[in-house]
């Protein structure tokens, strides 16, 4: 299957195999976003990164998802 080609998200790159993505929008003005699909709920979750940097984007979105999955699976 091939992936369709987004036109709002540029500079995007995948964490923990693809698992989620960081990405900036022309609408964030140069912030990166997390977007992490949530299986259970069958719900997208995203949530700004806020910083502009390459360098810390992709720590910060690794803390994120590590704290986004441990809410979902207690229950939250």
């Amino acid at each position: 299957m091939t992936e369709k080609p987004n036109n709002w998200m540029a500079n995007v790159h995948e964490l923990f195999g693809g698992d989620c993505k960081i990405f900036t929008s022309n609408k964030s003005g140069g912030v990166y976003q997390l977007h992490v699909w949530v299986k259970d709920e069958g719900m997208m979750f995203r949530k700004s990164l806020r910083t502009n940097h390459l360098e810390t984007a992709p720590e910060k979105g690794k803390e994120e998802y590590i704290s986004t999955t441990a809410r979902v699976n207690q229950g939250e």
